[in-house]
C-alpha cells in the first residue's frame, strides 16, 4: 500500500449552509431515497437535511441510507486523492438487531473503519483513511479532477446502510437521531486533527482541513421547522469546534 505524506494544513472558515462547505470543501452526509419495491438504496437527495425511517414489505423491514460526499472547493477544486474522517453516531443507540453496512467508492483502498472503533495493538482508533491510486492531478483517477469525467465538484466516498431485523421494521422509534462527520481520532498526523481531503499532487498528497456535515435521521414530524433550524445550528457548532481544533493544531505545528 502507498505511503501518504502529510503536508501543509489550512484552517476552516465558519459557515451555516446545509452542506457546511468551507473554503476548501466539505465532507457531507446526504439522504439516499429508499426504493419501496425492494428496500434498496436509490438516488441521493442532496437537498435534504433529514430523513425518516422507510418501512417496506408491509412493515417487516426498516431502512435508512446515507451517502458521504466530498464537495471540492478552493484548494481541493482540482480533485482529490482521498479523505480521512470518521462518522460519529452509529456505534450505539440503534434499536436492537439493526445492522450498519458500509460500501466504499469503487477503486478505493482504505485503512480503518468509517463507522466503528477498531483496535491497533492496545490502542482504539476512530478513523478511516480512504484513498484512490493517483499519480498526478491529470490522472483520470484524481476524483473530480480535470480528466476524471466528473465536473460536478461532488465526489462519492461511501454509502452507509442501516437495516432492521426482518419482522421489526417499525422498531426505530427514537426521534431526532443524529450522525455527523468528525475528525479522525487520533488522526494519522497530529498536525491534522480535522476531517481532511488530499490533493492529487503526488507524491506529497497535500491535505486540507474541510468542514464535516451533520445529518438528522428519523426527525420528529411535529417539529419539522425547528428540526431544520437545529440541524443548521448543530452544523455551525460542529464546524466551530473543528475550526478551533484545527487552529490549535496549526499553532502546535508552527511552534
Amino acid at each position: 500500500m502507498r505511503m501518504i505524506v502529510i503536508g501543509t494544513v489550512m484552517v476552516l472558515a465558519l459557515s451555516t449552509t446545509p452542506a457546511l462547505a468551507g473554503p476548501n470543501g466539505s465532507l457531507g452526509l446526504y439522504n439516499n431515497l429508499i426504493n419501496p419495491s425492494d428496500g434498496s438504496a436509490g438516488v441521493v437527495d442532496f437537498g435534504s437535511l433529514c430523513a425518516p425511517v422507510t418501512v417496506v414489505f408491509n412493515g417487516f423491514l426498516g431502512r435508512l441510507s446515507l451517502s458521504l460526499y466530498a464537495e471540492l472547493r478552493g484548494a481541493t477544486v482540482g480533485g482529490t486523492a482521498g479523505v480521512e474522517c470518521y462518522i460519529e453516531g452509529l456505534e450505539t443507540g440503534l434499536p436492537a438487531g439493526w445492522t450498519v453496512a458500509t460500501f466504499l467508492a469503487s477503486g478505493t483502498t482504505h485503512v480503518g473503519d468509517l463507522v466503528r472503533p477498531h483496535m491497533s495493538g492496545i490502542d482504539t482508533f476512530r478513523r478511516d483513511t480512504i484513498t484512490w491510486s493517483v499519480t498526478s492531478p491529470e490522472d483520470p483517477n484524481c476524483q473530480g479532477g480535470v480528466h476524471s469525467g466528473n465536473p460536478s465538484g461532488m465526489v462519492f466516498v461511501a454509502r452507509v446502510d442501516l437495516t432492521s431485523p426482518f419482522g421489526q421494521g417499525t422498531t426505530f422509534t427514537q426521534q431526532n437521531y443524529y450522525v455527523r462527520v468528525v475528525a479522525p481520532n487520533p488522526p494519522t498526523n497530529p498536525n491534522f486533527p480535522c476531517p481532511f481531503l488530499l490533493q492529487c499532487d503526488s507524491p506529497i498528497y497535500t491535505p486540507f482541513c474541510v468542514t464535516g456535515g451533520a445529518f438528522h435521521h428519523h426527525p420528529d414530524p411535529s417539529d419539522a421547522g425547528r428540526s431544520q433550524l437545529s440541524d443548521r445550528r448543530r452544523g455551525h457548532d460542529l464546524e466551530f469546534r473543528e475550526r478551533t481544533v484545527s487552529l490549535t493544531g496549526a499553532r502546535g505545528a508552527s511552534s
